[in-house]
């Protein structure tokens, strides 16, 4: 009974998803600056593992287009790259509701994009849209590029993976990775790698045995600052999520990604995760 239920509510969230793409048109990324005659796409997360693997991309990434994000740009890295695309998900980048030490940070970061001085698209929800278009429009290099999310999560994953490939939905953008690989295939890149994509965060968390506060150090491949030595209190303001709801988040996380991965293989997009150390265990591991 419980199944049929589920099905009647997909098959009425499945219709509402039609007629939003029918009435909102199928647009599913905005035109951006992108490299010519590139031989891949390579896609740069925020793992510790990163620290590894980093000499070999500055290798690669003269022949491909890059994706990076968050404090990428804070890194020596950044303008050796000279990334195509930029991507910055949370709300973080942009809410006055958050630390002193957040504010400093994204205050650097900012900086640091005011001084691209190559064609560069930043990509972010349409949430933050209007404060980032606002805050770069100063620089001529750079374009903005919001994302509408669409974010239907059916009970079927036949119905998840239909809607997702037809562009009727996006998925779950509960991290910032999930957009970067997404954005990637939305423009069919055939040939896709992925470094830094440790997604380990779940082994980080640890809960005081006296508060029963929720904590978690997890590392990044740039320097953690202090704001990042505590990312489980950026927002102050609101209630501290406890630990069900943070793995159910990890949980999201890795759905996502193997949503994604199967949306690949049904567009013969090619993607390789040569990442040195990954808990993501949906994309192939070799060349």
């Amino acid at each position: 009974m419980k199944k049929i239920v589920f099905l009647l509510i997909d098959i009425v969230l499945l219709f509402g998803a039609v007629s939003y793409s029918l009435f909102n048109g199928k647009k599913v990324v905005g035109q951006g600056w992108s490299k010519e005659n590139s031989e891949k796409t390579i896609l740069l997360a925020s793992g510790p593992s990163l620290k590894i693997d980093i000499e070999k991309v500055l290798k690669d990434a003269l022949r491909s287009e890059v994706y990076v994000l968050n404090y990428f740009a804070a890194t020596e890295y950044f303008r050796q790259i000279e990334p195509e695309y930029y991507v910055l998900t949370d709300r973080i980048f942009w809410s006055k509701n958050t630390t002193r030490n957040f504010k400093k940070d994204n205050e650097k970061l900012f900086k640091y994009l005011d001084e691209v001085d190559w064609n560069m698209n930043i990509i972010c929800p349409s949430r933050g849209y209007k404060w980032i278009s606002e805050r770069l429009a100063g620089n001529k290099f750079i374009r903005v590029i919001k994302i509408n999310s669409v974010n239907i999560e059916f009970k079927s994953e036949s119905i998840n993976l239909f809607a997702l490939n037809r562009n009727l939905i996006t998925p779950h953008f509960i991290n910032g990775f999930v957009m970067v690989l997404w954005h990637a295939i939305s423009r069919n890149r055939t040939n896709i790698e992925i470094y830094g994509a440790d997604f380990s965060l779940f082994k980080e968390y640890f809960v005081d045995q006296k508060t029963n506060e929720l904590f978690n150090s997890a590392p990044h491949f740039y320097e953690n600052s202090k704001a990042l030595e505590d990312v489980t209190n950026k927002y102050p303001d609101e209630p501290k999520k406890m630990l069900h709801e943070r793995l159910f988040q990890q949980w999201s996380s890795f759905y996502q990604m193997y949503l994604l991965s199967e949306i690949a293989k049904k567009r013969n997009i090619k993607i390789t995760n040569l990442s040195s150390n990954s808990f993501l265990d949906c994309f192939d591991r070799s060349k």
